[in-house]
């Protein structure tokens, strides 16, 4: 029974003494490394460990005997050559009466290659982010920024890492943007964020660094996940020029009325 249950197991599992010689292996281990248990038998740990990991066993040993586990990541070569990445959770226990470790073995694998396709996701959104002409911001409910892309950076001249993690309270506080801005600024937002309804403003003004009155429109979206703190997301397209080009054509209307208006008298 206790073979049988030492087989099922999904994970490789080594039996070793202190000094790293296997003493039992169950079939997980000999299907994944491409060894029969009695290869394992006439092998060392530092058999299976890949070139740069070679050498540290005495240093991993020292950190069981005197923890009685430990965790930790190494790279296993296979028979055929393949190098695998596994996480080891070991114990000190007994063994037929002597002093021995077990090491439970996960193929992290899959698991890397998932954090892998994570990080090129994420690094894809962040250049999708920051190539944008719109300003994307994350703002919680308690007013901190916790995403800006690089367009609203570029806007005020403040680097990307000094918005995060800030108020925007704290920007009036400091001078970047007026107080009333930014209090209209959050009123909207901790509207959408209660009302849970997105919102399209079609026009809002803010200032530059360089205080140049610039003309916004911005769509507020709120974002929620479990367990966190109620977010709102807003997009804001720079809206200055087709300000300024409608202020042209009301101030041509205008001349155009009142030389009418000259000529009719």
């Amino acid at each position: 029974l206790y073979r049988d249950l030492f087989n099922a197991i999904a994970d490789a599992i080594y039996v070793t003494d202190l000094e790293g010689n296997f003493l039992s292996v169950n079939q997980a281990a000999c299907d994944r490394m491409g060894y029969t248990e009695e290869e394992f038998l006439e092998m060392t740990v530092e058999d299976l460990d890949a070139p740069r990991y070679k050498g540290t066993n005495p240093d991993l040993v020292n950190t069981i005997k005197s923890q009685g586990k430990f965790s930790f990541l190494v790279h296993h070569v296979t028979k055929d050559g393949r190098e695998i990445p596994i996480d080891v959770n070991a114990i000190l226990f007994k063994y037929h009466g002597e002093p021995a470790f077990l090491s439970i073995c996960r193929d992290m694998t899959q698991w890397q290659e998932a954090q892998q396709t994570l990080i090129k996701r994420e690094e894809l959104l962040s250049e999708i982010l920051n190539t944008t002409p719109n300003m994307i911001y994350l703002v919680n409910e308690n007013g901190v920024l916790e995403l800006v892309n690089q367009a609203m950076a570029d806007m005020y001249r403040v680097n990307i890492i000094d918005f995060v993690g800030h108020s925007l309270q704290a920007f009036a506080d400091e001078g970047i943007v007026p107080e009333e801005i930014i209090q209209q600024f959050l009123a909207n937002d901790m509207e959408v964020i209660e009302t849970q309804q997105q919102k399209l403003i079609p026009e809002e003004s803010t200032y530059t660094d360089q205080g140049e009155k610039i003309w916004l429109q911005t769509l507020l979206t709120p974002l929620n996940q479990p367990g966190e703190l109620r977010k709102v997301l807003g997009v804001s397209t720079d809206i200055t020029e087709r300000k300024k080009n409608e202020d042209q054509i009301r101030s041509m209307d205008q001349h155009l009325e009142e030389m009418v208006e000259d000529r009719t008298r």
